[in-house]
């Protein structure tokens, strides 16, 4: 089992089922954001420990199709769609923004531990 916090009361397993639930599938995905994280998931401390996280969502009646999607086929799918919409709006003339947001617009927004100097 993975668990998402030392003192848990649900399981990664059972916040991905819920998206599911809530989102569909199709809205699903697995992505590792490993550098500059205060902390990590008991069981998914690096990439390397998804397939134990899928063998768990395989005991819990996922079918294959569906565990293609959330593992690849949907970030595919939305890349893809990004392409498009790229390749539209150069025909439409449209320039690529490169705007950044200052940090000082940032604090007091912010719940993360992360040092925005």
């Amino acid at each position: 089992m993975v668990g998402c916090l030392v003192r848990m009361n649900a399981l990664c397993n059972d916040h991905v089922d819920y998206i599911r639930q809530v989102a569909g599938v199709d809205y699903l995905g697995f992505g590792g954001d490993y550098d500059g994280v205060n902390r990590l998931p008991k069981g998914l401390e690096d990439v390397s420990k998804y397939p134990d996280l899928i063998t768990e969502l395989i005991n819990r009646g996922w079918i294959e199709e569906d565990l293609k999607k959330i593992i690849g086929l949907n970030i595919i799918r939305v890349l893809r769609k990004a392409e498009e919409i790229r390749d539209q709006m150069a025909l439409e003339g449209v320039q690529p923004l490169e705007d950044l947001i200052p940090p000082e617009f940032m604090e007091g927004l912010n719940n993360c531990t992360y040092d925005f100097s």
